[in-house]
């Protein structure tokens, strides 16, 4: 009997899974000089990105200043970090958890579970990259197709207390589009499905 759907697509799920994850935890690999270096992954990137907590002088009983903390870094390793948890509870900490959700013998029957994890996590790689590198973010002003969101509102990184308006929908070509409400998560091969959603050309350079 031929495979069905599910046995048939399992395997390029499961790769998906396995590529997301690498992606966001491994470290970066550069050749640089004939000399193959090894940079910090995106997820230690993001962590980088949030200074330690407070510190302080007990012997003098003068406390130090409070560290700014960039609160877009924050929430999106704490979105991170608990949505890891639900899917792989098992583990130390987050690479650790990804890495045994990758390694898990999985059935036909999960494969849409397969997926959506694995689009998941390449999403949060994007939102790192979208925070750390957003020279290279393209922004799609229209409502997203999932939640019809068209703007975000983020704390400004430059200064404190301020709020400044984006849109809901970043796209960075090599990577992918993620709505940053819904995370929602289109990767290269659907961004003509997602003009196509959204009602209008591709933009140029993202779709020959």
């Amino acid at each position: 009997m031929p495979a069905n759907d599910d046995e048939s697509t399992l395997p390029a799920a499961v790769d998906d899974l396995h590529r997301a994850v690498g992606e966001l935890v491994d470290p970066i690999k550069r050749l640089v000089g004939g000399t193959v270096l090894a940079g910090p992954s995106p997820y230690e990137d993001l962590l980088a990105e949030i200074p330690a907590s407070t510190t302080g002088d007990s012997s003098r009983g003068v406390a130090k200043s409070r560290p700014v903390v960039w609160v877009d870094a924050l929430d999106l390793r704490i979105e991170i970090d608990t949505r890891t948890a639900q899917l792989h509870p098992d583990g130390q900490d987050t690479p650790q958890r990804l890495r045994g959700l990758a390694a898990k013998r999985w059935r036909p029957q999960d494969t849409r579970i397969v997926r959506d994890a694995a689009e998941e996590i390449a999403s949060w790689r994007l939102s790192i990259r979208a925070l750390t590198d957003p020279q290279h973010v393209k922004q799609i002003a229209a409502p997203c197709p999932t939640c019809n969101t068209r703007w975000v509102y983020r704390a400004s990184r430059a200064s404190a207390g301020e709020t400044i308006r984006q849109p809901a929908l970043q796209l960075i070509t090599d990577t992918g589009c993620t709505c940053q409400n819904c995370r929602s998560f289109w990767p290269p091969d659907r961004y003509l499905f997602l003009c196509k959603l959204m009602g209008f050309a591709a933009p140029a350079g993202v779709v020959d």
